[in-house]
Parts: C-alpha cells; structure tokens; sequence
C-alpha cells in the first residue's frame, strides 16, 4: 500500500514543484512510511508516492517508476495479485529489474496499452501514469474502489490524491466546502461519490479510468467522463441471464473452491500476514480457508468492549481456538475510545461519522505492532445478502401500502415519538427475533421504510441515518447519490437483489471501504478482502437470489460453508456488524471533547452548521438523551476534521516561509 498525490501544471503556476511533490509525499508519509519518491517531467506533470514496501522492498520497487522504453511514468496504490501470471502472459524477453508488481503494470501498459491492461488486472490500486510522448495523464480505480484516488481543478492546477489532505501542499488550498455534500453527509455520515467535501473535486468512480489529454489540460476547471471498464451492473444482469441452477451444497462448493483461491492469492507477500476475526461468519470463513492455504500458523486479532452486547471477542476467540490460529485480542478502554475519537477529524480526509471507524482504527494500530498484512471480510453482506433491511424494509413497506395514508402516517408518527431507550428496555424483554440485537435502530429503519413515498425511494429512506441536514445545513439542497435514482438500477428479478446491489455500488466504496482503508493506512498497515475478488463477486451475482437472501435467512450460502468450517454457536449469533457503545460514550468518556466540539465557539469557528441547529443538539447530549448521540457524533466529528484541515493548511504555510 502507499499514497499517490499529484499535479498538471499546464501553466507553471507552482513556482518550486520538486517542493510541492516532496511535501505531498510528507503529508502521505502515514500510507507509507518506508520510503519516499516523486518525478517532475518539467513539462507540468507532477507525481509524488509515499511507499509501504509489501512485494520487492529493495529499491527495485520504488515509486514513481519508468517503463525501460520511457513510454509511461507510473505511481500506483495497491497489490495486484496474479502480477506473476501476468508476467508469464507477457513471455519472455523482458529484462525484470525486480520482482514488484509496480514493474509488471507498467510492462503490460507498454505491451497492451492502458484501458486494455486494467482489465487483466486482479487485486486493489489506484494508479497515476503519465504516458509521455502524447503526453497524457491516466488515472484509474479498481472495480470495487478498494482503493481511493479524488481528482479536480484548483487555481488552474489539475490536482489528484490517494487522499485529499496531500493537496494541502497546493497554494492557495482549500477550495470552498462543498455545501451540497455537506448536507448529504449529515444523512448517511459520509460523503457519497462522486462528491467529495470540495467544491470542484470528485472521487474517482470504482472500476473507471480517467484520460486527461493536452486538449483537457487546456481547459483547466473540466474534467472529461471516465469511461468505465467494470460496471457491476452490467455483471449483474449478465448474472441473472447465466443463473445458476445447483442445489444449495453445490453452491457452497463453488464458492469454497473460488474464496480459497481468492485467499491463496492474497498471501503473496515479502512480509507477514494475519487476519481481522471478528467471531463473525464472513471473517470466520476467510480465516479457515486462510489455514487450509496458508504456509504457517496463521495469526488472528480482535476487538472488544467491556459491554456484553458490543464484544465480540469471546466468539473470536472461539473461532481461533476451533481453527487453531495465534491469536490476540484487546479491550477497548474509555481512555482508548477518546484517544481514537480525537484522531478520526485528521486521519479521514473528508468528514466520517460512521462510528466503527474508533474500533477499526484501535484495531489497527493494535495489529500493526504484529503483522504488515490483514485479510479481512468486508464485503459478505453486500454480496450475500447479510443485512436484515434487504428483507425487512420491502416487507414492511408492501403491507402498509394496504393501509390509507392517515394510518400510515400516524404509525409513522407513533413509532418515531419514544426516544431510543425505550425501544431499548422493550428490546430487553422482547425475544431476539422481534426487534434484534440493536432494538432502537430496527425501529428506526422501519420507520423509515413505512414512510418512503416508493418501492425505488426504499434504499435511500433506509440508509439515511439522520435527517437533521435541512435543520443544519439550512437552505442547501443535498447531492443527488445513486440512491436517489434507485430506478436506474438494472431491475434484477428480486428487490432483494436491486438492494444488494445499490449497497454494492454505494455504501461499500463509499463507507466500508473508507473506513477500512483509513483506519489501516492511518499506521501503514494492508487491509486485502478475498470475499471482494471479483471472481467471487461474479459468481456471488450468478446464484438464484433465494439461495444468497430469502426465508431462511440472510447469507444462507456462506451459512452454509460456513457450517463445515466454523464452531455451531458462530452461526446461531446474532448479527453484531463492529457496532460501539456510541450513546454511553458520547455521554461518558467523550462527554468533555463532544462539548467542546459543538460549542458556539466552535461552531463559529468551523463555520459548518446552523449555531442554532447545533446548539439545540448540544442541549440534548447534555442530558443524555441516547438518541441524539448519532447527530452529536455526526456534527462533532466533522468539526475535528475541519480544524486538523485548517491546521495542515497552516503548517505547510509555516514550511513555505521557513
């Protein structure tokens, strides 16, 4: 893993260039720490790279790296796993210097060209190369956005990153916050694609490729359309054409012999290996095959809370001992949860609210002390069908829609009125089944999906955590998601599936993903996810919806792998996700920093929010009422960004006149 950052210059407005590049590659020294690179071609383009060395630590790997025939200059953010295929597929005849996968991407660009090689290409990255006799810039995303790359136009200057906060190295940085984003972010606790939290900058969308060409360039504040070289819609409507037609064991013989060779090819690695476990069935799985393939005794970590309900580690620690791993596990202190909670503003580039992101960085920095590479298993409930809203929000919204409006609205109404601890002690006393482990958010997306105006307005209702954006971000309209356009989507045969897969495109890449790699290159640590290798992804789309999602369940082909390789009590537990004790935190030990984080002073200063909006929230949070907590989370999270934004500004300015 490692940090691109970049620039084209078309009019020499950076006066010292070489010093911009090398301040950029600082600024990203967290994604990679073990060595730094930059190239200026003197001609406008700028690329600087932050190395973490993964495959071929000696200098032979190093970045930004030239083609032998000068053709390209790349800088590339990511592990491609069947780099050593691709080597045998070109043949012989080329000189390796090394044995990086860096080097092979650039000799496939120079046998196939660009668009034609991101297609062989199995694994993560994000790549800047700069093809120099046309002289144009190539930026790509990998299918599922793995990896992050942002790119706009700031004072005349075409600027792209792994993360936005390397621009800062840019004069006259920061562009405008983007309000429209902003308001968005309020709803679902991060900035969706293709916004980012800048005016004039984008996330580049996964599976895209971004050619920006001498007559681009001179038209400085456009960007031209990506094309797309991997859309999972088109994926899943080849799908459903080719549906599958096995029984249930067959199907979970498919998918053991497919995530096993996802998992063998993700242990390529010159440093140690170790896996995320959850106690969960998706990290459960990935670590089983990981022993059946694995060269040595595989190494597990986990996480936990003092809060029964909140821990996973007794169930982790099951898993390890039934597969036989060295594994590690840590508790989680009030002291930890601060510590974590005042570093999400710097380390996350944009303003995240998403609360797993304390335990996910906490988890991290515990595990990179061990090892340099984690699988982990992200992405099984997208593919699979593992959350319960799939079912439960299409069947509440197609009986109420037997009910008149007046009814529907006042049940609306009626189930919106108690606060959350209500829901809570009703929960506690109520069998699992009936309001699950987390009682008042059940009640909350149910409420939502009685109140969505259609069944193509269902996902954007059910995925809203806040609809406090009008009150704090007054007068701006939100940027449009895909979810507000639900209908584009194919219309596969089963709501479920449309569902599965607007998760897919959407709240994956753009929550997930960001948490994950965030979390893990905060400390320099590789995240890989095998339930995310596109081969799996491509059968998980050919099987019958009712074998991934249906009466039995959710995830019932993982379920049902999962029953040959994992411990019976695993598969009976209830779905936890990496959920915190976000309420009791915000009214304990983060009591102090969430005040001051939405005090007026602070409010003023940010300039963000509406004061008054904020000061009402704060009045709440300082009684302790649960269910502003989320909100308060939300507003105080994004202040910590704005003022380490602010002061990365400052530093670099500092650096500037020294």
């Amino acid at each position: 893993m490692c940090g691109v950052a970049g620039f084209l210059d078309p009019r020499g407005t950076i006066s010292d260039p070489r010093s911009t590049l090398a301040r950029m590659a600082a600024i990203s020294r967290h994604r990679g720490p073990d060595a730094f690179g930059l190239h200026w071609s003197g001609d406008g383009l700028g690329l600087a790279h932050a190395r973490l060395s993964i495959l071929d630590r000696s200098a032979a790997g190093s970045q930004p790296m030239e083609s032998p025939q000068k053709r390209f200059v790349i800088a590339y953010n990511g592990e491609i796993y069947n780099h050593l295929e691709l080597r045998r597929e070109l043949g012989d005849g080329i000189a390796w210097r090394g044995s990086s996968d860096t080097e092979t991407i650039l000799a496939c660009f120079e046998r196939w060209g660009v668009a034609a090689t991101l297609t062989k290409l199995r694994g993560m990255f994000a790549i800047a190369a700069w093809e120099c006799g046309p002289r144009v810039l190539w930026l790509a995303r990998d299918p599922l956005g793995k990896k992050p790359m942002s790119v706009g136009w700031h004072g005349g200057i075409l600027a792209f990153a792994s993360e936005l906060h390397a621009l800062a190295a840019l004069p006259s940085w920061p562009p405008p916050i983007d309000r429209h984003a902003l308001a968005t972010y309020v709803r679902y606790q991060c900035v969706p694609s293709p916004r980012t939290i800048y005016q004039g900058f984008v996330k580049l969308a996964p599976g895209s490729l971004l050619r920006i060409g001498p007559e681009d360039a001179a038209r400085p504040g456009t960007l031209p359309s990506a094309g797309v070289f991997w859309d999972p819609r088109e994926l899943a409507v080849d799908g459903e054409r080719d549906r599958l037609s096995a029984q249930s064991d067959d199907l979970a013989g498919m998918l053991e012999s497919t995530l096993e060779g996802a998992v063998t090819q993700r242990l390529l690695s010159d440093v140690p290996v170790g896996a995320f476990l959850s106690g969960g069935i998706d990290s459960g799985v990935v670590t089983a095959l990981m022993t059946r393939v694995a060269p040595s005794r595989v190494r597990t970590f986990s996480i936990g809370f003092a809060q029964a309900e909140y821990d996973e580690r007794p169930l982790a620690r099951l898993v390890a001992d039934h597969l036989g791993t060295d594994h590690a596990d840590w508790l989680v202190s009030p002291n930890d949860a601060l510590d974590a909670a005042m570093d999400v503003g710097a380390i996350w580039d944009e303003p995240f609210a998403d609360s797993s992101a304390i335990p996910s960085l906490l988890l991290a920095r515990a595990v990179r002390s061990q090892v340099s590479v984690v699988l982990t298993g992200d992405g099984g409930d997208e593919l699979f069908g593992g959350y319960q809203r799939y079912q439960h929000a299409y069947r509440l919204w197609r009986r109420a829609q037997s009910l008149p409006a007046p009814v529907r609205n006042a049940v609306v109404a009626a189930l919106g009125a108690p606060p959350a601890e209500f829901w809570r002690i009703l929960g506690a006393v109520l069998p699992s089944a009936v309001l699950g482990a987390h009682p008042a958010r059940s009640i909350r997306r149910g409420r939502q999906a009685l109140a969505a105006e259609s069944a193509n307005a269902l996902p954007r209702s059910v995925m809203t955590v806040s609809e406090d954006g009008p009150a704090l971000v007054p007068g701006t309209d939100e940027a449009p998601t895909l979810l507000d356009h639900f209908d584009a989507v194919p219309q596969l045969d089963t709501f479920e599936a449309r569902f599965m897969l607007a998760d897919l495109m959407t709240y994956l890449p753009d929550d997930v993903l960001v948490k994950v790699d965030r979390a893990c290159m905060s400390v320099g640590l590789e995240a890989r996810c095998p339930l995310l290798d596109r081969d799996v992804v491509a059968l998980s789309m050919r099987m019958p919806p009712h074998a991934r999602l249906g009466a039995g369940g959710t995830k019932l082909v993982l379920r049902r792998l999962a029953r040959k390789l994992l411990p019976e009590p695993v598969l009976r537990a209830p779905k936890r996700g990496f959920a915190v004790p976000l309420a009791a935190w915000m009214s304990g030990p983060l009591r102090h920093w969430a005040g001051d984080m939405l005090s007026d002073a602070t409010t003023s200063r940010c300039g963000l929010f509406d004061a008054r909006a904020v000061r009402s929230i704060a009045a709440r949070l300082e009684v302790s009422v649960p269910d502003v907590a989320s909100t308060a989370w939300t507003i105080a999270t994004a202040h910590s960004w704005v003022i380490h934004a602010r002061r990365l500004v400052r530093t670099q300015a500092d650096t500037l006149r020294a």
